[in-house]
């Protein structure tokens, strides 16, 4: 059976937001360059924003070492990320790790309330004729993500049942998580699953319902990305809806924990957060996809300088892989060809400006 990798970048998720609701851009995914504009202007809107915005700037305020991105809203989210994670992982200061940890997750909270909408949408779009179209011609499918969204669980939720019976542990292909039980599932965990479905999601970034428990509620960045440490599943109720991170069980032992989410943020330094097992586990098995496939489709995806660890590994796959010939990519900007050439050396790329014309030119290629 033909193997067909398919990584998706934030265009992936804009181009599903613009098809399902292409009049209001302030639902679209956010970009780089307005993160903190858009911060500002989304508390207006979402509480759970506007009091993370707040947590944020009283903890920029006790850090003197670092300027507040809000004086200068032009300055880009990675560099800042970039900034913050230094001072708070080269330094013992505690003030620069709370900064960091506060940013962290305003960024998860900007993420949720800018993607949950397109995840929770029971429109088909562009993802989904994409994996549609691509079973038909019978392919195995590996979707390598670089989005923390639930994009890609929910469009494989919507693929018909004639596709199989599918889970989370076998869609993340047995991943080391815990499931965190709640009364309504949005998707299913193991249950009645034959394990047969012919798409695997790896997740190199980190997932909205992935996190971490932890006793302290001032945690060291040792705690929010551990290392041989199992993570915990969330399993989210029957919409997707920002929820407080914490969580309660009842019984002996302790009875409250303080969650974290698993996601990396945009910094340079991303070996530094990927030796938990959950996040080693997606990259090991997304590596192992890309040595054996026989169609690579980058959607969305311009290999963005901070993502160094993806450039090798598509690098080193595509130079060992004796299948790959030929590199597709949907993304509207021409440089990309060139970009791709350069971090690859694959000598033939095709380049399509949306899903249509892949669709419809490069399927059959």
């Amino acid at each position: 059976m033909t193997m067909t990798v398919i990584v998706l970048g934030a265009g992936a998720t804009l181009a599903q937001a613009m098809t399902l609701r292409s009049a209001h851009t302030r639902q679209h995914p956010f970009l780089d360059t307005s993160f903190f504009q858009s911060a500002l202007n989304l508390a207006n809107d979402s509480e759970p924003v506007a009091n993370q915005v707040t947590r944020f700037q009283t903890a920029i305020e006790a850090c003197p070492q670092i300027q507040s991105p809000f004086a200068a809203l032009s300055e880009r989210m990675e560099t800042f990320f970039c900034d913050v994670f230094y001072e708070a992982s080269s330094s013992d200061s505690r003030d620069a790790l709370v900064v960091f940890r506060e940013l962290l997750v305003l960024y998860y909270r900007m993420v949720g309330h800018t993607t949950n909408w397109v995840a929770a949408h029971k429109r088909l779009a562009c993802l989904d004729r994409l994996l549609r179209a691509e079973l038909q011609q019978g392919h195995e499918i590996a979707l390598v993500s670089f989005n923390q969204d639930l994009l890609a669980e929910n469009a494989v939720n919507r693929l018909p049942r004639s596709e199989g019976t599918w889970c989370l542990r076998c869609l993340y292909d047995d991943p080391p998580l815990t499931p965190l039980q709640t009364r309504r599932m949005l998707f299913p965990w193991q249950d009645n699953c034959s394990h047969g479905a012919r798409v695997h999601l790896y997740k190199l970034h980190g997932s909205m319902n992935w996190f971490v428990r932890t006793r302290d509620r001032d945690p060291k960045m040792s705690a929010l990305f551990p290392k041989h440490k199992k993570g915990a599943f969330v399993l989210t109720e029957g919409q997707i809806r920002m929820q407080s991170l914490s969580m309660s069980q009842s019984g002996s032992g302790r009875t409250s924990w303080s969650l974290w989410p698993v996601v990396l943020p945009p910094v340079y330094d991303k070996q530094a957060l990927t030796g938990s097992d959950i996040v080693n586990h997606q990259w090991t098995r997304a590596r192992q996809a890309l040595s054996t496939a026989a169609r690579l489709v980058l959607w969305g995806y311009s290999i963005p300088e901070a993502d160094v660890l993806s450039a090798q590994m598509l690098r080193r796959c595509f130079a060992t892989n004796d299948r790959l010939m030929e590199i597709h990519c949907i993304n509207p900007d021409p440089g990309i060809v060139l970009r791709v050439k350069q971090i690859t050396g694959a000598k033939v790329i095709h380049q399509y400006d949306d899903i249509e014309r892949y669709l419809t030119l490069g399927l059959s290629l």
